[in-house]
């Protein structure tokens, strides 16, 4: 049986991370009216299956309401649904990031002093969390963030441990995309782009010839007798 070695048990999760809300007026039409040559910054959202990624917008934009954006830039954290998908997470890599009211970025402190793997968290940790925190199990869900940060707790193993784990993981999901890739090919299968092909449609009796059967033909007018059916 592996033995596991840890940094922590029963940690809390507000003791080693922090979060950024969204930006309240930051909407499509907020991103499509900015005006820039510089679109330096992702702008993220409610996960819609797999993309939280609304587009980029230039970092230096000044909202309807007349605010700066809140921008995540520079470290590496963990984007969550606040509803669509809620209380789903995704990687971040370091960039330039905002965000719509409808995520979160969760980040580690940098006081923090044990060594957490942002990708580990995810894979161990998402599924309990989504289970926990979302306002219901159906319909129109919402992360309650602030219940999260105020009761989760987690054991933090070793560094290397997290590592080995999540490598195992990001094998797992790259298979997962492939098979997703797969599928979506044979849903969108056409034989009009094989060359000879043309599809047309057609009335089905054009094509079939329907026989109608003997209304004879009953439970109680056969018996079978020596493999033959026999009239009664």
């Amino acid at each position: 049986m592996l033995e596991i070695s840890y940094q922590v048990k029963n940690l809390k999760v507000s003791e080693c991370f922090d979060y950024l809300s969204g930006n309240t007026g930051l909407t499509v039409r907020t991103i499509h009216n900015s005006r820039s040559e510089e679109f330096d910054c992702v702008v993220l959202s409610s996960s819609l299956v797999d993309d939280t990624s609304l587009g980029y917008i230039d970092s230096k934009t000044i909202l309807p309401n007349g605010k700066e954006l809140k921008l995540f830039k520079g470290k590496e954290g963990i984007v969550i649904s606040r509803n669509g998908y809620a209380g789903t997470m995704s990687y971040l890599e370091p960039s330039i990031y905002t965000l719509t009211d409808h995520a979160y970025i969760l980040f580690k402190k940098d006081r923090c002093k044990y060594d957490i793997d942002l990708h580990w968290f995810i894979f161990s940790f998402q599924k309990h969390i989504r289970e926990k925190y979302l306002t219901t199990k159906s319909g129109n869900q919402t992360f309650v963030i602030t219940k999260f940060m105020k009761e989760f707790v987690f054991d933090v193993p070793e560094i290397n441990f997290q590592k080995d784990i999540a490598e195992k993981y990001k094998k797992i999901n790259k298979q997962k995309e492939i098979l997703v890739a797969q599928k979506k090919k044979i849903n969108d299968f056409n034989l009009e782009r094989i060359t000879g092909y043309k599809i047309k449609e057609e009335k089905l009796f054009d094509i079939f010839e329907p026989h109608q059967g003997n209304a004879v033909f009953t439970k109680k007018t056969l018996i079978v007798k020596a493999g033959k059916v026999l009239y009664q």
